[in-house]
């Protein structure tokens, strides 16, 4: 056999390797589409305009092509319903109670995105609802319904998703004051036991919902957009799978 070639079991054998992996990484995706996908990002004040115009739908002309405008009117917004107030105003009275640094770089607002899970896409109304609601109430007992600025959930889009925006505060002992720190209150050891936590609290309140929580660590998505492109992926992963098993079983 000639230096760098590969006879053609060689060949055959490597095929059915590169597979069999395959197959595992489709069933292991497989498996995460029914969790709930749970995601964690982090703004400066500069951001805090175009997220309310995003969250709130403030105008009709979106980027995001997703947005179904005729269904917008199904979104839901948790604390315009107790306050009749908005993202911004909330902010920026809550700004002027505690302390923050004044620089741009100061992660002053923090936002949970939680994606309902494949296994409910089917439910009824009041379920999806009852998900999101709990989702809701965990946060904001978590980090303080006087630190939250905006909760709404997103139905006008391909895959429904709760928007939980809140200011991290956090006691400063030395100072004797409430501060702003994303570093403090979303530490590592917080952000390691927030899905088992929530996990937890769904389960405990919940009894249509029991698969469990995914941690993020797991698919580390960077916005909703990311989820998206991961279940579209997943369906082409599944189709090519499907293909490559009957030519497996033909020769």
């Amino acid at each position: 056999i000639a230096l760098g070639r590969a006879c053609p079991n060689e060949i055959w054998y490597n095929r059915l390797y590169q597979n069999f992996f395959y197959a595992i990484l489709v069933e292991n995706m497989a498996k995460m589409e029914d969790d709930i996908m749970a995601h964690l990002q982090k703004f400066g004040k500069g951001s805090l305009t175009g997220l309310a115009t995003h969250i709130e739908r403030k105008t009709e002309n979106h980027s995001n092509q997703d947005i179904d405008n005729e269904r917008s009117h199904l979104n839901r917004d948790f604390l315009n319903e107790l306050d009749n107030s908005n993202m911004i105003t909330r902010y920026n009275e809550r700004i002027e109670e505690v302390y923050c640094m004044d620089r741009a770089d100061v992660k002053s607002v923090a936002s949970w995105v939680v994606t309902l899970p494949t296994e409910l896409k089917d439910s009824s109304e009041y379920e999806m609802n009852q998900f999101f609601e709990e989702s809701f109430n965990f946060l904001k007992e978590k980090y303080g319904i006087e630190n939250t600025i905006s909760a709404v959930v997103h139905y006008d889009e391909t895959t429904p998703h709760l928007h939980y925006e809140f200011i991290p505060v956090t006691y400063d002992e030395k100072k004797d004051r409430l501060k702003v720190s994303a570093k403090e209150v979303l530490n590592r050891n917080a952000l390691k036991s927030f899905h088992t936590e929530l996990d937890k609290h769904m389960k405990e309140n919940l009894e249509f919902y029991q698969k469990g929580i995914l941690n993020d660590k797991t698919l580390p998505f960077k916005n909703v957009e990311e989820i998206k492109k991961y279940n579209e992926t997943y369906q082409e992963m599944k189709q090519d799978l499907e293909q490559k098993k009957s030519m497996l079983r033909m020769k």
